[in-house]
């Protein structure tokens, strides 16, 4: 296992992860806004695939954990950007299992709509699809989103909970959008979500499931799931569910 640096044509850094032992099967690992590739799911997914003898990918987006930026350059189709760079000069033509925690759970998807041959299967964490919609529309004060339409900015301070929220960020956002729409990927995807998730409404989850083309979906609903799926039993059925999907996705 590596920890290195892809230096973009800009010549700012994107850190990353890499445990390459099968040119067969890769797992990749996307984190959640304000994470990194270093937390307890990570290290789940990571030792996941070296029993099973996969390679392993994660990565640090713009403005995330070690990777160059700051908050206010961040944007999805950047962190979408970063993820594909990663991947073509990691594990360049490798069938990938995706696990993608809150935003990784929409880049997944994304990501998954542009590389269906390469994606053979996703597993969703809380997955955050279209979250800035919902910070707009129900999370932010007229108060706020006045400040963000004069200012172009808002946080990150107490207020916002440490988040950053740019005005161009939801009108960027806004291109990425996928509930509106079906979501064109035919592989397997699993979704794991909990009924109290403050963060992401477990009816994202199902809205996700009606939405895509694929026949193989299957949402588990947690009761008193919370949003960041970290306690032992957590991490326990994180694994589980990923021996699900790899089964599902390589037909084992």
């Amino acid at each position: 296992m590596t920890d290195q640096f892809l230096i973009k044509e800009n010549k700012s850094k994107i850190a990353y992860t890499l445990d390459k032992r099968s040119d067969k099967v890769g797992v990749l690992y996307l984190h959640g806004l304000l994470s990194s590739r270093h937390t307890p799911k990570a290290t789940v997914v990571e030792r996941f695939a070296q029993e099973k003898g996969y390679s392993f990918l994660s990565l640090d987006y713009t403005s995330h954990g070690e990777s160059d930026g700051e908050m206010i350059d961040f944007r999805i189709g950047q962190c979408l950007s970063d993820i594909e760079k990663v991947v073509d000069h990691c594990l360049p033509n490798i069938p990938l299992l995706v696990v993608g925690s809150s935003l990784g759970g929409w880049l997944s998807l994304l990501l998954a709509q542009k590389r269906s041959k390469q994606i053979l299967g996703i597993l969703g964490i809380a997955p955050g699809v279209d979250f800035t919609k919902r910070v707009w529309d129900e999370m932010l004060t007229d108060e706020m989103k006045h400040i963000i339409r004069e200012k172009g900015v808002l946080g990150p301070s107490a207020e916002t909970k440490g988040y950053c929220f740019t005005y161009d960020l939801f009108q960027e956002a806004q291109q990425h959008y996928l509930l509106d729409k079906k979501i064109n990927y035919d592989g397997a995807v699993i979704i794991l979500q909990g009924d109290c998730d403050p963060l992401v409404p477990y009816q994202t989850a199902f809205q996700i499931k009606d939405r895509l083309t694929s026949d193989t979906v299957a949402v588990y609903l947690l009761k008193g799931g919370g949003h960041h799926f970290r306690e032992e039993r957590e991490l326990t059925l994180i694994r589980e569910l990923l021996c699900l999907l790899d089964r599902e996705a390589t037909h084992e």
